[in-house]
């Protein structure tokens, strides 16, 4: 749910970005209290090309 874009990069350069993600964008709604949930957890963070190429992962833990 976060995006960032670079500046053109020639082959092989790297640059190093910040991604921010809303918190809320780790919730759902659920229909029979209607309401959004937020679930303790750990949470994988994962970050590529496509859901098939995914270069780079993390967690976080959410704690209410």
């Amino acid at each position: 749910k976060g995006f960032v874009k670079t500046k053109l990069l020639n082959p092989g350069e790297r640059e190093r970005i910040t991604v921010s993600v809303d918190i809320a964008s780790l919730a759902y709604f659920d229909e029979k209290t209607n309401k959004w949930v937020l679930e303790e957890g750990t949470y994988e963070i994962r970050v590529g090309a496509s859901s098939r190429d995914i270069r780079l992962s993390g967690f976080i833990d959410v704690r209410n």
